[in-house]
This record gives C-alpha cells, structure tokens and sequence, in this order.
C-alpha cells in the first residue's frame, strides 16, 4: 500500500551468516513458479513478471544448508494482502 511497512517478504533465519547454499521458490496457486532467490539477504516485493501480484496465498519451497554436514529443507505458504 506505499507505507513503506512489511512491503517485501523473506524467511526469519537465525544464524544467516553461516548459510553457504540458499535457494527459494515461491509459486502460485497454479504451481507457476513466479520468484526465485538464491541469497538470503533478498527479498520478495510481491511482483511476478513486473506487474504487482493479485492478494492471495502463495506456496515457497526453500532449501539451505550451513556447511557440509547440516542440509535442510522448508515449504509453507505466503498469504500476500494489499
């Protein structure tokens, strides 16, 4: 809406520092995959194709890992209101 409040969307990762392979998917109802990030210092703006995208809820999958040993893997869902 412009005010300049909770405009973009990320994960809440502790230990970000220590994170060496990101990658985050977000789609659409349709299973269209319409954002992909490979930092965690980026964030969605909640724009597909370069048009603002319709309120709804949107489905992510992120995979990550913090060296070699530690892998992990997180899917929910994004509820996106303007």
């Amino acid at each position: 809406n412009g005010d300049m409040k909770n405009n973009t969307w990320s994960p809440l990762i502790v230990g970000i520092e220590a994170i060496n392979n990101f990658n985050l998917k977000i789609y659409n109802r349709w299973g269209v995959k319409i954002f992909e990030i490979k930092s965690p210092f980026d964030s969605w703006d909640g724009f597909y194709d370069g048009k603002v995208s319709d309120s709804g809820v949107y489905n992510f999958h992120l995979d990550f890992s913090f060296g070699s040993a530690k892998k992990g893997s997180r899917q929910g869902t994004i509820t996106l209101i303007r």
